[in-house]
Formats: C-alpha cells, structure tokens, sequence
C-alpha cells in the first residue's frame, strides 16, 4: 500500500542510527506451548530479514547481543553504513550470532542502561559535529526479550535511555502471549502517556489480536517490519493499544493508505461521512496484502467494516 512505502521512505529519512539489543539468554531456549519450536527460533528469521532490509537500504544500525555468542560470534555488530563490504560483514556476522544456542541469565535492564550511555555519546558527538546526524538526533532502539526475569526498574532504564536525544524504543517480545510469563510491566508502561515505546508480539500473535480488537485492519508483514526497524510515525504504536476509537482507527486506516493529509483534514472539521467516503475509495485501490495469523488475501483496511463499527455509512 502506497502509505507503508511512504512510511518506509521516511524511516530511512529520519533516523540517523538504529539500535538493536538482542535477548539471547538462557529463556529464549524455552518451547512454545503445543510446537517444536523454541522462543529463539521463532524470531531469528524476522531478524535476520529486517537485518537484510537495513543492509541493502544502508540504514545505519548497531547491534548487541545480550551475551556474547557461544559460537565466537561477535556481540557487537554494525551494518548498513557507507562500506558495502563491511556492512556485508557485518550482516554475516549478525546471522552467525543467530545461529548460536542461547545462555547465560536475562539482564534486560543493565543492559538498557547501557544503550542509554551509547545514546549519551552519540548525542555528544552529534554535539560537535563528530557524527553525521541529523538535527533532531533521532534514534530507533529495538529490543528483543522474552522478559521472563527483570533485573532492575524498566520505567527508570526508559527514561534514561530518552533523556539526550529523540529516542522510539521498541520492545519486541518473543513467543506467544499465553507463553510470556511477566510481560504486564511491558504493556504497563506502553499505556503511560510519561513514556514512548510501542511493545510488539511475534507477527502472527500481533495478527490474532488485531482480528479480535480491531478486525478491519490486515495485519501484514510490512505493516510488523515497519514496527519493529523503527518508524518515525508515532500513531503506528497505537495498533498496540487495543480497540481503537472511531478518530484514531480513521488516522491509522488513512495513515496506510496513505490518505492522512486529506482525510486528517475532514476529521479536523467534523466531516466523518466525507472521511469514510474518501477512505473506502483509497481502499478500492489498493493492492491485498496478507495476514499474518489467517493466510488471508485482503485489503489492507476494510472500510466498510470500519463504517459500520462506527456508525457511519460508505
């Protein structure tokens, strides 16, 4: 759909790093309920493809694990800079690192501590002029954890690593939502207006819950790639907050589609029969994407469905 490749575009545009901490401690190993396959292996693929992304878009990113591979890999890794050789590198590094069987204890928030004093030094050098940011020295933070043991105050570990400079941390939790033992502190501070983050389940259980909350969005794999590498459009977060109210299911529909200025404005003035009018229409157009909990070919956003739930008529 023509807004998630605008969004896309944009995320390059905005970010001038992006920071990606990978859980790789001992309860990653743990098997999903009713399947062979462990809580690390159902995310080293996505990883591994968003990885890919940012290497042929040359989005600069940095990556760590949370303990230093089992296998040599490194720990620390770069991609997607200026050398194409060494980002190549860089991505086999990271893919090796991937292949290595979890370890060691879940240290989450010493570790967020720690991405906050790169945030602090990266802010520093932008500063003076060190390092080619842009102005606003945005960062795109992704964390990868199955949160199943906490090590200090998350609230704290947030807020530091957004005090120097425009941080959209992303926490992404591994598994499934009946599996997650202690994911409530997560989806605690995700509804605090005092902290930005957007938490964000594995694809297909991100699809599940928008068919049960809010059933006229496709939950596509763009729609999770674009949470996950980071985008600089805030309203992205809110398909993480449950049923969404009639104005803001209109924004994110219309954000997709890329209709978010024009129909935005007949929102602003009350005009909501227009908005769903020119909503239907841009949905009409658009090509079908596929859901990532069904299998499903279907529109990206089914006006009429979203018409109905709100009372208004297309």
């Amino acid at each position: 759909p023509l807004g998630m490749g605008a969004l896309l575009i944009q995320a390059k545009d905005t970010f001038c790093v992006r920071l990606w901490l990978i859980d790789n401690s001992g309860s990653m190993q743990t098997v999903h309920t009713g399947t062979c396959d462990t809580r690390w292996e159902s995310v080293r693929s996505g990883l591994c493809r968003h990885a890919e992304l940012l290497h042929s878009a040359g989005m600069l990113t940095r990556i760590v694990f949370l303990h230093p591979p089992r296998n040599g890999a490194p720990d620390s890794i770069t991609l997607g800079q200026g050398d194409v050789a060494a980002s190549r590198q860089g991505l086999a590094a990271f893919k090796a690192g991937l292949q290595a069987v979890p370890g060691g204890v879940g240290n989450i928030c010493n570790a967020i501590d720690q991405l906050g004093g790169a945030v602090s030094q990266l802010a520093g050098r932008s500063a003076r002029g060190e390092h080619p940011c842009n102005p606003r020295m945005c960062i795109a933070v992704r964390i990868v954890t199955d949160d199943v043991t906490c090590d200090g105050d998350l609230r704290d570990a947030l807020r530091n690593l957004q005090q120097h400079a425009t941080v959209w941390p992303v926490v992404q939790l591994c598994g499934r939502i009946d599996d997650v033992e202690h994911c409530a502190e997560w989806h605690d501070l995700n509804a605090r207006v005092d902290i930005d983050l957007d938490v964000v389940w594995q694809g297909s259980e991100e699809a599940r819950r928008m068919r049960a909350s809010n059933a006229w969005l496709c939950y596509c794999d763009t729609l999770h790639c674009l949470r996950l590498v980071g985008s600089p459009e805030r309203r992205l977060a809110l398909i993480g907050k449950g049923q969404l109210c009639p104005t803001d299911a209109l924004m994110l529909a219309s954000l997709i589609l890329g209709r978010a200025d024009s129909i935005g404005r007949h929102i602003e003035i009350g005009a909501y029969d227009k908005a769903h009018s020119e909503l239907a229409e841009a949905a009409t157009g658009s090509p079908s994407t596929t859901c990532l909990s069904s299998g499903v070919v279907r529109p990206p956003v089914c006006a009429r469905s979203l018409a109905v739930v709100h009372g208004h008529t297309t």
